[in-house]
């Protein structure tokens, strides 16, 4: 791997300061920070029993951290429903340089993401089937480095409008469905500070995919289109809330770019997009928003 000299020098004087923080309802009013994993492994220390659940393992992207709106809103979302095995990565001093800098850094972060997880799951016996990685931007690049350390034996990762700055479809770097069991996508601002490329088993493309998604024309145009980069994840987050809120229809990619994209809405194939998807869906799925919440133009029925 050639990197920049930037990124070198970055190398040269940097140690792993990479972080997992632990949540549940039981100690959301503190957080349990992760350095060595077998300092919580067992349950005097921490009383979440790991080996029952499936594991929700949040990644933010560049310029955020665990407390950015692409952690809070699934990581709220999933302890309103009760789940009490969520975790999310701290690679904030990396997210926090130059994009060019960080992007050539994905690898690097993802194997020291993956040293301490693996230490993590074998001090608690879990099977790494039972991971759900949930990335956002640049985070979803680094999760398929993680799955590629696990021989792509992790259970699911969720691509939140996977970054498409510096990738391109030839990029052997980027996140992949070959790195998991399961690979979806849900694209919001591609083109721009997303990516069209078709990377999952099951791309979703809410509104075609692209900036400005509805409520963000103005939005968008102050935050350089970020209003937009974020709507995958507030869908997914009510996903977990609402799991028939976002039906989506099979469709051509190649459909999405043209005036007659709604007709993909008379397309069989109809799946849910989100926390709740099948996990043999497979395809490329096209799907309408409202502007504000909720967003999902399905039947609404709280979990």
């Amino acid at each position: 791997m050639i990197l920049n000299p930037c990124t070198s020098l970055f190398l040269s004087h940097s140690a792993d300061s990479t972080q997992f923080h632990c949540y549940s309802n039981s100690i959301f009013k503190g957080i349990h920070s992760i350095d060595n994993p077998f300092d919580i492994s067992t349950k005097s220390n921490f009383d979440i029993d790991f080996t029952q659940n499936n594991i929700k393992i949040l990644l933010h992207g560049w310029n955020a951290e665990p407390n950015h709106i692409s952690i809070q809103s699934v990581r709220n979302a999933y302890l309103k429903r009760n789940v009490s095995h969520v975790m999310a990565v701290d690679w904030s001093e990396i997210a926090s340089l130059p994009y060019i800098v960080a992007r050539d850094l994905i690898a690097i972060v993802g194997s020291r993401i993956c040293v301490k997880l693996k230490s993590f799951i074998e001090g608690w016996n879990v099977s790494a089937a039972n991971i759900h990685i949930i990335g956002h931007s640049l985070g979803c690049h680094i999760a398929t480095h993680v799955g590629r350390c696990f021989n792509g034996e992790i259970g699911r990762m969720t691509a939140l409008d996977p970054a498409g700055v510096l990738f391109t479809k030839f990029s052997t770097d980027a996140v992949s469905k070959n790195d998991f069991i399961f690979l979806d996508s849900i694209h919001t601002s591609a083109g721009l500070a997303g990516e069209f490329e078709i990377r999952g088993h099951a791309d979703f493309y809410p509104n075609r995919g692209i900036a400005p998604q509805p409520g963000c024309e103005a939005l968008d145009i102050f935050t350089f289109t970020a209003c937009s980069h974020y709507r995958a994840v507030l869908f997914f987050a009510e996903s977990i809330l609402l799991p028939t809120s976002f039906y989506a229809h099979q469709c051509d990619l190649s459909l999405f770019q043209l005036p007659a994209h709604r007709n993909c809405l008379n397309g069989s194939g109809v799946v849910i997009m989100g926390e709740h998807i099948d996990r043999n869906t497979r395809g490329v799925f096209y799907l309408e928003t409202f502007s504000t919440t909720p967003y999902g133009k399905e039947e609404i029925q709280p979990v």
